[in-house]
């Protein structure tokens, strides 16, 4: 795998400074936005969204960069089992005279194929240790959902408490977030390197 980077995770809570400035864009725009409802996307929500889009940007690098290696080490397995398949297709073309040519033939064979089994158990592992990078990334990825949610949320009570005097835990809507995907690895699963 590459450098032992950790994944880029949201934070579990947001900084005292984070929470701070929320809370005054909130009351800043309460009064801005007075008469719009709570699904209105201000530039404050807006500003939120980048910060967390950009994080699962972070993620989708951070998963790249982790799975670059397993592909290049599939690559090469892919082409030294060919590689063993053509000297075992060629030792199989040629047999041996003596007897002993024929059994140094038939235990290089086996060699052979024992080198193919171990090469394909690699790249089984391999493909099990992409899965468990996809997973975690998607987790990350998730965990960046939760932290817009929360901020909007500071956001929001911020903005209904300057406009009403009173907040109400459930009345406040957070507007739809467009959540960036997770890397498509469909076209490297394609071509088998993974």
């Amino acid at each position: 795998m590459a450098k032992n980077v950790k994944i880029p995770v949201a934070p579990k809570k947001p900084t005292i400074f984070q929470v701070f400035s929320t809370k005054l864009k909130g009351s800043r725009d309460a009064k801005k936005y007075a008469r719009f409802g709570d699904e209105t996307i201000t530039h404050s929500l807006l500003e939120i969204q980048s910060m967390v889009q950009q994080g699962q940007h972070k993620v989708n690098q951070w998963l790249l960069n982790q799975i670059a290696p397993l592909v290049g080490a599939n690559q090469k397995i892919l082409t030294q089992i060919e590689l063993y398949e053509v000297q075992i297709g060629e030792l199989l073309k040629s047999p041996g005279i003596s007897g002993r040519q024929k059994k140094a033939q038939k235990e290089r064979i086996e060699e052979l194929k024992k080198l193919i089994s171990a090469s394909l158990g690699q790249q089984r592992f391999n493909s099990d240790q992409l899965e468990v990078l996809t997973s975690n990334a998607d987790q990350a990825r998730l965990s960046w959902i939760s932290f817009y949610e929360g901020m909007a949320s500071i956001y929001f009570r911020a903005l209904n408490k300057k406009l009403s005097g009173e907040v109400k835990a459930v009345a406040a809507k957070v507007p739809p977030f467009t959540s960036v995907p997770l890397v498509d690895l469909a076209e490297i699963k394609n071509k088998e390197l993974i």
